[in-house]
């Protein structure tokens, strides 16, 4: 593997270091003089809230040997003292450390350091992207994600050759979700500089490039991190004003899976408050928004600092997630890759026993949600200020990974996934829409094999009816009307050069199923009460009529082959002897009179 340079792309470093130095005029930078950080060793939960109470900043919550380190106010070092806990001292003076990380920036511009080998401010890493995409029109485009609070445009780069179409996988790789975590804010640059300037040289990467769509997002909070950058080195959240004199919410706390469980609060001065509702913030709002517009989306990284590991669902429940052993199998084969560049072993779980329980997290509603492949790396370091040293170092051991997510079987191979997950509930007298996402990076997709096959009788036959693509990779099927007397089982097919796909994978022998509700449960207007789901002799849409429209159906029920109840065909049955008859017509046309 090449490893890339790029000083010829350097921003002119002496402007960076001017412009970093630009606080806002409102607020005196916050200092750590005299903080300490310690590795604390706790026993219980009780230890941890008589920690958070003091004041204390904790960083690692992933206990090894019990411990996690801890920031400790020089007010609160007494309590610690008396406190009973065994600790042991990590940094001395955590000012000393923020300063020596301003003079190494400084000395950094001063020698005209490549711009992939130090930190830099919000406008300048967009500044970088965008020189990328003029460089390399044909292969990369800057994109908007959506404004902040305070008003910023959160941008990515779009990376994609010219064999990608609308039903290539997607990858969605963002990072800096927390402010404080500056290292992450460099793996996404490096990785599309890598992407575009081996493009034609590496054979991997112009195989990837020709076959993915690579959406790659530097900074997802933006606001949190020029915050950090200019008044407190250690913010954490975004920078909403939450109207009692708090500021921010934590927005990997404010997806809307699992949203309000353990591992958030609902207190806005906590660093893992959760906001007032799901997708209350703009960010979280505009980082959803670019998933819903990319259904093609196949794999996802939330990249974090610090603690070199490497997590996955479910972050909200020690229950492991039904894909358990193939996300095993995938942090494996990434472990061998990251420790083969710089010897550095990346641990590996589900988020809730991997580092901590989490609630309302990006990845638990990306995968549960959306059906992608969601992993988060919490990347090398001994905490969140990392020397610049160790930068390049880290993207290196990192990228030979990102490539293999991204040309995985579970990325690339031909799928059909069901967005949103597949419904359980079926309404009488109403269609039910089936949605995909159809997707392959190995074959080409042919639109029109696409099938929704759908029956109403678990004994019968199914019906079939073609899928309609609506854009992008999404395709559409409707199931039409039916009443209570249904058991509605259905699957998705296609069929391409290589064979004839179907999902679920067990179908037509196991398919997916629904339960019948009444009408009333579903239509806004209704102001009756919700009633049992009962079939009506003769009313074989569920409109609660037996009229005409049934009675088209009835025709077709009755012209079924003889002795053989025919699919959906049961409401008309009224002996019933398994087959639509003359005793079933007589019957019929007194309950379409009576109605």
């Amino acid at each position: 593997m090449r490893l890339i340079c790029a000083s010829h792309l350097a921003i002119p470093l002496a402007i960076v270091s001017i412009a970093a130095l630009i606080v806002r005029a409102s607020e005196p930078i916050v200092r750590y003089d005299d903080h300490k950080v310690f590795s604390i060793e706790f026993e219980s939960p009780l230890d941890v809230a008589f920690i958070e109470n003091i004041g204390g900043d904790i960083w690692s919550h992933r206990p090894v040997d019990g411990a996690m380190d801890v920031r400790i106010p020089p007010d609160a070092l007494e309590a610690l003292r008396d406190s009973g806990l065994q600790y042991r001292l990590k940094i001395e003076n955590l000012q000393e450390l923020v300063e020596v990380e301003r003079d190494g920036m400084r000395e950094a511009a001063a020698r005209g350091i490549p711009f992939l080998e130090t930190f830099h401010r919000y406008d300048d890493i967009i500044a970088y992207l965008e020189q990328l995409a003029a460089q390399h029109p044909d292969l990369a485009s800057v994109f908007d994600v959506g404004r902040t609070v305070e008003g910023r445009m959160i941008r990515g780069i779009r990376i994609a050759g010219a064999d990608v179409t609308e039903f290539s996988p997607a990858v969605i790789y963002f990072s800096t979700v927390h402010a404080r975590e500056w290292i992450t804010t460099t793996i996404n640059p490096y990785v599309a500089t890598h992407l575009l300037e081996n493009y034609g040289v590496d054979p991997q990467v112009t195989d990837l490039v020709d076959r993915v769509e690579w959406l790659l997002i530097p900074v997802a909070n933006p606001d949190g991190y020029e915050y950090s950058r200019s008044v407190n080195r250690f913010w954490r959240k975004n920078r909403r004003d939450n109207g009692d004199g708090t500021f921010g919410i934590d927005i990997n706390r404010n997806w809307g899976w699992a949203w309000g469980g353990i591992g958030s609060s609902g207190a806005p001065g906590s660093d893992i408050y959760r906001g007032p509702h799901p997708f209350s913030e703009p960010e979280t709002m505009a980082l959803r928004d670019l998933f819903l517009l990319h259904p093609n989306t196949r794999a996802q990284l939330d990249i974090h600092s610090f603690g070199q590991l490497i997590l996955w669902p479910w972050g909200f429940t020690p229950v492991v997630s039904p894909d358990e052993s193939t996300y095993q199998a995938m942090n494996l084969a990434m472990q061998q890759l990251i420790f083969g560049v710089h010897n550095r072993f990346f641990n590996g779980g589900p988020i809730y026993t991997g580092i901590y329980p989490v609630s309302g997290d990006s990845l638990d509603w990306s995968y549960g949600e959306r059906g992608i492949w969601s992993i988060s790396f919490e990347l090398r370091g001994g905490g969140f200020v990392v020397p610049i040293s160790e930068i390049t170092p880290s993207n290196e051991e990192l990228l030979p990974a990102i490539l293999y997510l991204s040309g995985s079987e579970q990325v690339q191979a031909t799928q059909i996934n069901h967005i949103p997950k597949p419904p359980t509930l079926m309404t009488m007298g109403v269609p039910q829409e089936i949605s995909v996402s159809i997707t392959s990076g190995v074959e080409v997709i042919d639109p029109s094999m696409a099938q929704l096959h759908y029956r109403y009788d678990p004994t019968g036959p199914y019906k079939s009816v073609a899928m309609q693509h609506v854009g992008n990779s999404q395709f559409v099927g409707h199931l039409p009307p039916t009443n209570c007397s249904s058991t509605p089982q259905y699957y998705v097919s296609l069929t391409t050069a290589s064979g004839t796909l179907h999902e679920p994978p067990t179908a037509p022998f196991l398919a997916n199923s629904m339960t019948m509700q009444h009408w009333s449960a579903d239509v806004p207007d209704w102001i009756g009460p919700v009633l049992e789901c009962v079939a009506t002799f003769g009313d074989h849409n569920g409109d609660t009529e037996v009229n005409l429209i049934d009675y088209s159906k009835f025709s077709e029920c009755m012209d079924g082959p003889s002795g053989q109840l025919l699919p959906e065909c049961g409401v008309f049955d009224v002996e019933p002897d398994g087959d639509v008859d003359l005793a079933d017509m007589l019957a019929f046309q007194n309950a379409a009179g009576e109605s």
